[in-house]
């Protein structure tokens, strides 16, 4: 089913938005770290290595939280361009159309559920997973691509 031209806008403004609060978090990430790295430096000099090292550690877990949001910036703007392109909703593996409410609950998905799931399977190095009927059932449980 083609989305209408009122679900594209809506889903457009969903993408620019999500896309503007990564870019918000993004900025706050930033803030936090180099006061992270400034704080770290005094630590080391005034208390020794073990809350350097912990701050440290802090800054690793954010930039693996970073990665994510990454990630999610790049499948916004990929949406988009698809958005832009007239190939949006349509799954980039087996090119069917990806149902309006999955795309509704993750804008940016680029899979239908049938071809994320083989994808994911395929991920776990062929181990079958049990969630298939649940996911059959539930086209939204997915959280991400």
């Amino acid at each position: 089913m083609a989305l209408s031209e009122t679900e594209r806008r809506e889903l457009k403004d969903l993408l620019l938005s999500e896309r503007e609060k990564i870019i918000k978090e993004s900025e706050g990430y930033l803030r936090s770290t180099k006061a992270k790295i400034e704080v770290s430096m005094i630590n080391h000099s005034a208390v020794g290595n073990h809350a350097a090292e912990a701050t440290i550690e802090s800054t690793l877990v954010e930039e693996r939280l970073s990665s994510t949001c990454v990630k999610r910036f790049r499948k916004i703007n990929e949406a988009l361009r698809r958005l832009d392109g007239g190939t949006f909703g349509i799954c980039v593996a087996c090119s069917q159309p990806i149902p309006g409410e999955r795309l509704k609950a993750i804008p940016f998905a680029n899979h239908c559920v049938n071809c994320k799931e083989a994808e994911e399977d395929k991920k776990s190095k062929g181990s079958p997973k049990r969630r298939s009927q649940f996911f059959r059932q539930n086209p939204l449980s997915q959280a991400y691509v």
